[in-house]
């Protein structure tokens, strides 16, 4: 599941929009909990 995160932050920061790759992670962080 980390891995997933990680792609999708990675895919976001490719985009270069911090703001989207946080909330990707701060969601993910959340389901996980």
């Amino acid at each position: 599941e980390s891995q997933l995160a990680e792609k999708i932050i990675s895919l976001t920061a490719y985009e270069q929009n911090d703001d989207i790759a946080f909330e990707a992670k701060v969601t993910h962080d959340m389901l996980i909990q």
